[in-house]
């Protein structure tokens, strides 16, 4: 079935003198316009009354029914809206409504799932899951296993079914792949655990998947690219996102999986929002947005694990947390959309600032020692990349840096004086035998530097 926004073209004629005169006045132009506009918001009022409708069969009083009445209720709401969207369709050939209808029918699949999948782990477990008062509706008693499974044939059969009819109405070349791909990640709400660890791998393996055949099939399709089509893309991330929200609400929460949430977070600020709009402004805002999820994610991750079970203090998140997390921003860096000069220059802020400050928490060689390999290593970069700021921040880092190896120079010089007095007095003739030498092209490279660094951003 053929349910889409199309329109025929037809060739218009230049218009004569009397087609002129006979064309409608301008105030009836805008007449025809504002009426032509409500359909579209007879519709969308229509889209969010439905949407309140299923908000209100999760909430409301019913949810004190048993099990099967319960999911068949809903069940029976997503089998009208199927229903609806052909009625439209086939029989009074409106294919914006028609199309309205078949798309609420697929968004709501993931929440049949989801009840599916309380049924399935109360079986399991052999008892209802126990919850406050404020998520009781989510509780499921068990029912038997005939009737469990004669209810997970009917879903198996009827859901794809609604499923393709959706995908077919608003992007109907690629509906079958699209219906396939969305029935896999919905069966993953079916898997009957809700351990921590086991959501937290399941979670990133369906992320995995899905991300790498939108990017390997869908993002491809010129069909698939305009808003239709980016909506049934973002409508095949439904089930794992409430995967994740399932457990973050109902279940303990890990740091691996809160860290799996964030993260998820971070990604659909960073690369599916600034998709979905045409300002630059505001798509820079969200992928800068992204970096406070994407952090809380990092700092989650590495929290999860434990170290000769010592307590984690500051100096670990300030090694093993910002300075990684700063590489994670240089290569977020590639595919900003302002060509991501800003993120590099706060990358290489947060490695420096971290090292120095660790530097001057804990003391010591090594720490002095990773200050100033991230300065120097900072200042290298800003050759590369020609950037002054950079440049600029390494060059404070390596002087604070140095500053700090003064203490242990001191030291080592009024404990070992006459060891002192010999290395500085050596040091002191080799620089003046080379300046002797190379004076000349040491001052020509200056001034190339000084006339480099004018070009630079």
């Amino acid at each position: 079935m053929n349910i889409e926004n199309t329109s025929p073209s037809f060739e218009t004629p230049e218009p004569d003198a009397c087609e002129t005169l006979q064309q409608p006045a301008p105030d009836e132009t805008e007449r025809s316009r504002i009426w032509s506009k409500l359909p579209q918001l007879l519709r969308w009022i229509g889209g969010i009354s439905l949407f309140g409708s299923a908000a209100a069969f999760l909430l409301g009083g019913w949810m004190d029914a048993e099990p099967l009445t319960r999911y068949y209720s809903f069940f029976g709401l997503t089998t009208v809206l199927s229903l609806a969207g052909l009625f439209c369709g086939l029989r009074l050939k409106e294919d914006k409504g028609a199309r309205t209808f078949l798309a609420l029918g697929t968004a709501f699949l993931p929440a049949l799932f989801c009840q599916l999948g309380g049924l399935v782990y109360a079986k399991r477990i052999g008892h209802s899951s126990q919850f406050s008062e404020y998520f009781h509706l989510f509780q499921f008693d068990p029912i038997s296993s005939p009737l469990l499974a004669l209810t997970l044939a009917v879903a198996l059969a009827l859901l794809p079914l609604y499923a393709f009819l959706g995908f077919s109405s608003m992007a109907r070349k690629d509906a079958k792949a699209l219906t396939l791909t969305y029935i896999l990640s919905n069966a993953v709400l079916l898997i009957p655990t809700r351990s921590d660890l086991a959501i937290t791998s399941i979670g990133l393996a369906l992320l995995t998947g899905l991300v790498s055949t939108d990017l390997r099939h869908f993002a491809k399709r010129p069909s698939l690219k305009n808003w239709d089509g980016r909506a049934m893309r973002t409508l095949l991330f439904a089930p794992f996102a409430l995967l994740l929200l399932r457990n973050a609400l109902l279940h303990d929460v890990s740091t691996s999986l809160a860290s799996l949430l964030f993260a998820s977070i971070g990604a659909l600020f960073f690369v599916a929002l600034p998709k979905c709009c045409q300002s630059a402004g505001l798509q820079r805002f969200y992928q800068h947005f992204s970096i406070l999820p994407l952090f809380v994610a990092w700092m989650a991750f590495i929290s999860s694990f434990e170290f000769n079970a010592h307590p984690i203090g500051i100096s670990f998140y300030l090694t093993f947390g910002s300075i990684p997390f700063a590489l994670i921003l240089l290569a977020l860096s590639k595919r900003a959309v302002d060509g991501g000069r800003s993120l590099r220059f706060l990358a290489a802020a947060l490695a420096i600032s971290s090292a120095v400050f660790q530097m001057s928490d804990l003391g010591g060689l090594a720490a002095s020692a990773l200050s100033l390999i991230v300065s120097i290593a900072a200042i290298v970069g800003s050759y590369f990349l020609r950037e002054k700021g950079i440049l600029y921040l390494g060059l404070i880092g390596t002087a604070v840096s140095l500053i700090f190896h003064l203490g242990f120079a001191i030291d080592l010089y009024q404990s070992k004086l006459w060891l002192s007095l010999a290395g500085t007095g050596v040091a002191v003739i080799l620089a003046a035998s080379y300046l002797e030498r190379h004076w000349q092209r040491l001052l020509s490279q200056g001034k190339e530097l000084r006339s480099s660094l004018q070009s630079w951003s």
